[in-house]
């Protein structure tokens, strides 16, 4: 296992030329204490929400400073909404926003249901949200039709953040026609979001 420790880009290498030197801590018990050194033409970040590689070519992340918090259930419902068997987004006027998606099988259905923003620095746990409240929730967001849930198969909760990188590489906006990138990020490193309904798919 390896730690990015440091990355050092040589603008001046050119296209052929290993313009990046990457180094990394093992921290694998056999090799703890060894740092090891790679050189390369490109590298690709992607290293999640907390990308090291992101920080170090100075991107930042911008977006919502607070998360949002979701609730997920397959449940065995009895409403009259007259889509739950298709897949259908709702959006009430105050309560938020519901996702209904047909499990397989023709019985259950499975619910994306916004719960609330969370504070900055919060985490979801500390909210300690039952299935009751994400049924209440689902209720209220679905109003004036009714939801009944006679059975719940599985649920969560989870929190998300609405965010995106200003750049994807490590130009400096000043030398964009001077110079290619070296180092890119993708994925959760450059933009993090929902994963429902494939929201990132045309992103990074």
């Amino acid at each position: 296992a390896r730690r990015l420790r440091d990355l050092v880009i040589d603008p001046a290498k050119g296209a052929g030329d290993h313009g990046v030197t990457v180094s990394f801590d093992r921290i694998d018990p056999e090799h703890e204490g060894e740092v090891e050194t790679v050189r390369a033409r490109y590298v690709v970040g992607c290293d999640g929400a907390r990308s090291t590689v992101r920080r170090a070519i100075g991107r930042e992340l911008h977006g919502d400073s607070a998360n949002h918090a979701w609730g997920v259930m397959d449940v065995l419902a009895v409403t009259d909404f007259p889509d739950i068997r298709f897949k259908s987004l709702i959006q009430s006027a105050h309560d938020g926003s519901l996702l209904v998606i047909p499990r397989e099988g023709g019985y259950l259905v499975r619910l994306y249901v916004e719960l609330a923003k969370l504070e900055v620095g919060e985490r979801v746990a500390g909210r300690n949200i039952t299935v009751e409240e994400v049924i209440a929730k689902a209720q209220r967001i679905l109003a004036p039709y009714t939801l009944q849930v006679k059975e719940v198969a599985w649920w969560s909760v989870y929190e998300i953040g609405q965010r995106i990188t200003d750049k994807f590489d490590d130009v400096p906006a000043a030398e964009v026609a001077t110079r290619l990138p070296r180092v890119f990020i993708a994925g959760d490193a450059c933009h993090t979001h929902s994963p429902k309904a494939g929201q990132g798919m045309n992103v990074s």
